[in-house]
């Protein structure tokens, strides 16, 4: 059974909400932080006042966008820095995914602001002198650095070829014929790396010697399964396992020993002869100065795939990102699950989607193009069409190379049924010819069945898509899956026989008793900070409207944004908006006569102080304090856009306010004078809040007030008071979480929960909707509803 359209719009939202999942910049901004004279990378602090020199150096396929972030970050704190990138990977991201033919147009998105941060185009996965040139430079930079100084360096798939920094005694040519062959032999990456480390100056802890005594902070976007630090970029900062000797063996083993240029041969025998120095070890005190970070891999992306797949209406698993192997190999394995979910072999009830992560490897034995995803999937589709399945099942595999370029290809994998070889006997194509030749690039293109996606920005090794259906299982309609995907709308037949229980309405009218109220944030808690989406806490949030508990948002969000995931969402009761800045009946709930005022003809308790007032008093702040700051009303719904990442219609929402005032700093205030700003807005009953992305003035009021509101406008129209439950992740949903009966915090992006708050609000373990997930179902489960 062919995927229809609808199908593929599917698979194509799902490969989207992967790759977003691991967006370099994103990446970046969720794992440093610039407060005042305090950088914060990872969990390490650095004094700036205590840094002469910042230098960045790095290079990958990903590394324009995680320098555009850091460049962001550090502005002219920023003394000089070099990273190279593959040609054609500068942009900030990429645009959307699509199947076609190789000759369709690749969108292209605009070279990314890096500031103080040059960026360098050169070649993947063959190294040329455009890298050796920008390593040169790179050199430089590292020459003569000081303790007082900070080097950061950027890493991402790629970097290996990126960072051609020659040995001495080694030419350009020779590092080129030495990759050649060792791509074409069907070697591991990290054999293929243990060669390339010590013909290198930079490789293998190197990078970390040059730039001694300084400190130095590596940031990794991790290619590599299992990300060991030494194997990510051929670790140029990290203490290298590898040897001399063991080189050696990779060329032995490969029969290559004789092939490699001589200049090669004679260096590595060298080496295990002793006359040559050794790459730094594990253990040696050079990497006491050395901090790794590392900020996004395969298992995230794997993730965000299972997650966008079960909002979807698929039963998802991920099959873990260590998937390895030649790639033909790999492809008969996928098939033969496949037919196993056809036939209802596995625990896992159809329609289904397995979702593996890893990378796999081509021997050469033809002279075609293709990569590794597309012949993984012509291996695949060989296998499927072989195999007996049930008449009306359907089943697909969808094969991935995050960074966008499949080999030495435009196209990012393939997509592959097990109605493919049929399609190509009619087209008078021989698929056995060219899996036999490596030759699958011309084959998917003429099915227009190519994964075109244009360089995406990230490298964090492949993904496996694999799909199984029944001709019963339909999927949502096409319009509105990329929507859902970007958006996270609920599916109704998602949700369908989802729940714990059956017997109550998930709505909750003025004529039935609440088992219970919840109170939610929204970004970061309920919704991903990065993407919105909401698919984590899809059952748990079912499972709470089944057992009859409200489900009531407590946002920043205006009331129009609001209104808006009161739909997609399918919620029915009040909701509170823009800090606790006004209460708004919605149907289910307390007695409309609790809501006397009205705002836009729309019933509310208003708590807050009129956005007019607010402008007003932030316009005071500029000029009466001197403060650097940029707020919604100084901004266009197509900025607000850019800022937060949301579509064009609710950055329309975000612009159109009430009660609040979002903004941000252009120059953080020191803290005497964030206080006297506090004192003088605490006399005008106004306030600044910090919330998960930007800080908020607002009147007197506050999440806490407007839930405490709530809670006693339910109970006098139901005669007692409901058990309560909070859930938030932020400075501004603290007041909240201490209203309630029990407070929680998720973990924030990159992990760890808000410091600082009090030991009676509840921890629990999971970055937002997983979290959120989380702590409804074990409050559900402490009331026995």
């Amino acid at each position: 059974m062919i995927p229809d359209a609808a199908h593929r719009e599917q698979f194509l939202s799902i490969v989207e909400a992967a790759l977003r999942a691991v967006d370099p910049a994103e990446a970046v901004r969720a794992h440093l932080r610039v407060e005042g004279d305090r950088l914060r990378i990872g969990d390490r602090d650095y004094a700036l006042s205590d840094v002469d020199r910042i230098v960045v150096v790095g290079g990958g396929k990903a590394c324009a966008p995680m320098a555009a972030a850091l460049s962001e970050a550090l502005g002219d704190r920023i003394t000089a820095g070099v990273v190279t990138v593959k040609r054609g990977h500068t942009g900030a991201g990429f645009r959307a995914a699509r199947f076609g033919a190789a000759s369709l147009p690749l969108s292209s998105m605009p070279p990314a602001s890096t500031g103080r941060i040059d960026i360098v185009e050169a070649a993947h996965p063959v190294p040329d002198a455009a890298g050796v040139a920008g390593v040169a430079r790179m050199l430089d930079l590292l020459a003569g650095l000081t303790r007082r100084d900070l080097v950061i360096v950027l890493l991402s798939g790629g970097g290996s070829a990126l960072l051609p920094a020659l040995a001495d005694g080694l030419r350009l040519e020779d590092l080129q014929e030495t990759t050649d062959l060792l791509l074409a032999c069907g070697a591991t990456i990290t054999e293929i790396n243990a060669v390339r480390k010590h013909c290198s100056r930079l490789a293998g802890g190197q990078l970390a010697r040059l730039a001694s005594p300084a400190r130095v902070a590596t940031l990794l976007l991790s290619d590599v399964v299992g990300s060991p630090l030494d194997a990510i970029a051929s670790g140029p900062t990290a203490p290298d396992p590898t040897t001399f000797s063991e080189a050696l063996a990779v060329l032995t083993r490969y029969a290559l020993l004789e092939r490699v240029p001589a200049a090669v041969r004679v260096r590595i025998e060298r080496g295990c002869s002793g006359d040559l120095a050794e790459t730094p070890k594990p253990g040696d005190p050079l990497f006491d100065r050395v901090h790794h970070v590392i900020v996004g891999d395969n298992a995230r992306a794997a993730r965000a795939a299972c997650a966008q797949a079960r909002q979807q209406g698929w039963n998802p698993l991920y099959l873990g990102s260590r998937w390895e192997g030649e790639a033909r190999e790999v492809g008969r394995v996928v098939a033969g699950l496949g037919g196993s979910l056809a036939w209802g072999e596995l625990d896992l009830p159809l329609p289904a989607c397995l979702v593996l992560g890893g990378e796999t490897t081509v021997t050469l034995r033809g002279k075609g193009t293709g990569g590794r995803n597309q012949e993984l999937a012509l291996a695949a589709a060989l296998a499927l069409d072989r195999a007996p399945r049930p008449a009306n099942a359907g089943v697909a595999v969808v094969s991935v190379a995050t960074d966008g370029n499949d080999g030495p290809t435009e196209a990012a994998g393939a997509l592959a049924t097990a109605e493919t070889v049929a399609r190509t006997r009619q087209l008078g194509l021989d698929p056995w010819a060219a899996l036999a030749a490596n030759d699958s690039l011309p084959l998917w293109s003429a099915l227009a069945d190519l994964l075109l996606t244009g360089p995406t920005g990230t490298n964090v090794n492949d993904l496996i898509l694999l799909f199984a259906w029944s001709a019963a299982d339909t999927p949502l309609e096409p319009n509105r899956q990329r929507h859902a995907s970007s958006r996270g709308d609920v599916p109704a037949r998602r949700l369908r026989g989802r729940g714990r229980r059956g017997t109550r309405s998930p709505k909750t009218g003025a004529g039935t008793l609440p088992a219970g109220l919840i109170f939610t944030d929204l970004d970061g808690t309920l919704l991903d900070h990065d993407t919105c989406n909401f698919a984590p806490a899809v059952l748990s949030l079912a499972a709470a409207q089944e057992a009859g508990v409200p489900v009531i948002l407590c946002s920043s969000k205006t009331r129009s944004e609001m209104l808006a995931w009161q739909e997609r969402l399918r919620l029915h009761g009040p909701f509170i908006s823009e800090n606790g800045g006004a209460v708004f009946h919605a149907g289910d709930g307390p007695r409309r006569t609790h809501f006397p005022d009205r705002v836009d003809e729309v019933p509310a308790k208003v708590f807050g102080t009129p956005y007019p007032v607010l402008r007003r008093a932030f316009e005071a702040l500029r000029s009466g304090f001197g403060l650097r700051v940029r707020g919604f009303g100084d901004m266009e719904a197509t900025e607000i856009r850019e800022l937060t990442g949301l579509a064009p219609d609710d950055a329309e929402r975000a612009h159109r306010r009430d009660f609040d005032e979002p903004f941000v700093w252009l120059a953080e205030p020191e803290e005497e004078q964030l206080e006297a700003v506090r004192r003088w807005l605490s006399a005008q009953r106004l306030q600044v809040l910090r919330g998960g992305r930007f800080w908020h003035l607002v009147g007197g009021n506050d999440k806490g007030g407007a839930v405490r509101w709530v809670l006693d406008a339910w109970a006098e129209s139901y005669g007692r008071r409901l058990p309560s439950l909070g859930v938030g992740d932020s400075e501004n949903d603290l007041t909240m979480l201490h209203a309630v009966d029990r407070g929680v915090l998720v973990e924030r992006p990159g992990g760890g929960h808000l410091a600082g708050a009090h030991p009676e609000i509840v921890r629990v373990s999971g970055i937002g909707p997983e979290g959120w997930a989380r702590a409804v179902e074990e409050w559900l489960r402490d009331i026995g509803a």
